[in-house]
């Protein structure tokens, strides 16, 4: 496992380094990023030659980073070893996805806050922009798990291929901090009862096999957000499975990817099959 992580002072990032700590994921490689967002007016920074407050600020800015990857990297290293700082001038989203390309990462890391109807469409939301065009596997933390022991995982479904592609990607991760799982699937009226239940116990089946946990199976008629919640209020993280680049291009539309990631509590892995 190659993981890339966006590091912030505020420590926003905490819920998705516990979230993958203890998903005991085999790590082969950690790196950890710190963005300086820019600080002039034209989208750049203070010049070497230049002389006044912006420098001054500047050159804290980056003592501060340095200082708070340092810290991190020392908490970590105990479960990876095998981890790098760098501190970079650009803004994170970007920054992050091209770092997650230049060591072929598995999968981004970003801390996030829960926003309202109106903070969703604000075109700086990292977490956003990091969802919207990673073409890697993103892991949104939002919130830190409130119990010991190993995670409650709730597993996103439509029982289409690329959701079925995801559980696939999910299990060659291996995490092994998987306690139990619940398959969850927001179902028509017009859908197939008998036959959905089959492909949910089917799939259930799979999952009990390959995570070695207890797994239950919720399918009920309604719109996937209202059934993803109800299961999400005993669960520590919402692992869901999308295609390809771009794929909440349709974000003003609300799909339920980009519901979950913005606008839950909860923590949010996003997979690319």
């Amino acid at each position: 496992m190659k993981a890339v992580f966006g590091v912030d002072v505020s420590g926003h990032f905490e819920p998705a380094i516990e979230v993958f700590q203890r998903l005991e994921f085999p790590v082969v490689a950690l790196r950890l990023i710190h963005c300086i967002e820019p600080l002039m007016p034209d989208g750049g920074y203070p010049g070497t030659q230049s002389v006044g407050p912006l420098v001054e600020v500047m050159a804290e800015l980056e003592r501060l980073g340095n200082k708070h990857l340092e810290e991190v990297a020392q908490r970590v290293q105990p479960w990876a070893p095998d981890v790098v700082t760098k501190l970079v001038l650009g803004k994170t989203a970007p920054t992050l996805i091209r770092e997650a390309e230049a060591i072929a990462a598995d999968l981004c890391g970003i801390g996030s806050e829960r926003k309202g109807p109106i903070g969703s469409f604000f075109l700086g939301s990292v977490s956003r922009g990091l969802v919207l065009d990673s073409p890697v596997s993103v892991l949104v933390g939002k919130q830190a798990i409130a119990h010991d022991g190993k995670l409650r995982v709730a597993l996103s479904t439509d029982l289409s291929g690329v959701a079925r592609e995801a559980l696939a990607k999910f299990a060659r991760f291996n995490p092994r901090g998987v306690g139990s799982a619940v398959v969850v699937h927001a179902r028509d009226h017009s859908d197939d009862e008998a036959a959905v239940r089959t492909e949910m116990e089917e799939l259930a089946k799979v999952v009990a096999g390959t995570f070695t946990c207890e797994t239950t199976t919720v399918s009920e008629i309604g719109r996937p957000n209202e059934v993803i919640n109800e299961v999400m209020q005993g669960c520590d993280l919402l692992v869901m499975g999308a295609r390809g680049h771009g794929f909440l291009e349709s974000w003003a539309l609300g799909s339920t990817a980009a519901h979950q990631v913005v606008r839950e509590p909860w923590n949010v892995l996003v997979l690319r099959p």
